[in-house]
């Protein structure tokens, strides 16, 4: 993308996330960080089964994976969180522990790593001063950054997003903001960026959707992202009219 539209689009990602149910979650969890200040395994339990439910990071479809991964936090990362200064050095001489495997199926196996939610809580952990792993954010980075393509967490990710936070000056937290908008503008999954749910039924009814009958939530997102790119509308709303815009940015930098 051009850094006017960039530019754009990161002012268009703040306003659209106020007052969004995104927004609400997030000042929850900050409120339980808040709350839970002992840090121990008890608290750290609770921050995680909350994150997970907030992020759909998956960790509840593990046996066992929230308390061993309470005891990894508690051993491995607690300790060093304190000395933590360089974010990204941290994550490059760290990189190794935290794809350390998690948790296990039904059959025994290990499940693999829990990276992303150990981001997520880093993330609150550290106020906001560590990037999130995210699936949404590494498909923006590919698409914007030439990231190569892989569903797998890598040191190119958080290289790609320290050049974006230097270039463009932005805190971790901002630049996670904007790739994970960008992400859910690209795919027409809006109901997190919405106010509430009179928002979502006005877009609704905006789009003059037909979706009677069943289907399936991808296929609703799909149905709006292709209802937005081929007609023209004209929304009463300024926060759909804000995420309208982003979305019509998104599809010129792919023609």
């Amino acid at each position: 993308m051009i850094k006017e539209n960039i530019i754009k689009g990161i002012e268009l990602a703040e306003d659209i996330l106020k007052n969004s149910p995104y927004e609400t979650q997030k000042n929850e969890i900050i409120k339980l960080f808040e709350k839970t200040k002992n840090n121990n395994l008890t608290d750290i339990l609770l921050r995680l089964i909350v994150i997970d439910s907030c992020y759909s990071t998956n960790m509840n479809r593990r046996l066992f994976g929230f308390e061993e991964l309470s005891k990894f936090i508690l051993n491995e990362l607690e300790p060093k969180i304190e000395l933590l200064s360089d974010v990204y050095l941290f994550i490059k001489k760290n990189f190794n522990l935290l794809i350390t495997p998690i948790g296990i199926d039904k059959k025994g196996k290990l499940k693999g790593h829990a990276f992303s939610i150990i981001t997520k809580y880093l993330y609150f952990r550290t106020k906001f001063n560590f990037p999130i792993f995210d699936s949404l954010v590494l498909k923006e980075l590919h698409y914007q950054a030439n990231l190569k393509k892989s569903p797998e967490p890598s040191l190119d990710y958080f290289e790609q997003l320290k050049k974006w936070k230097d270039k463009y000056k932005l805190s971790w937290d901002k630049l996670d903001q904007y790739f994970w908008v960008c992400g859910k503008v690209r795919k027409g999954g809006f109901s997190l960026l919405l106010k509430d749910k009179k928002n979502y039924l006005n877009l609704l009814k905006d789009l003059n959707l037909d979706l009677n009958g069943k289907i399936k939530s991808e296929k609703v997102d799909k149905l709006i992202k292709e209802k937005l790119t081929f007609v023209k509308i004209q929304f009463k709303e300024e926060k759909i009219r804000k995420i309208h815009n982003l979305f019509l940015i998104l599809e010129a930098e792919k023609n």
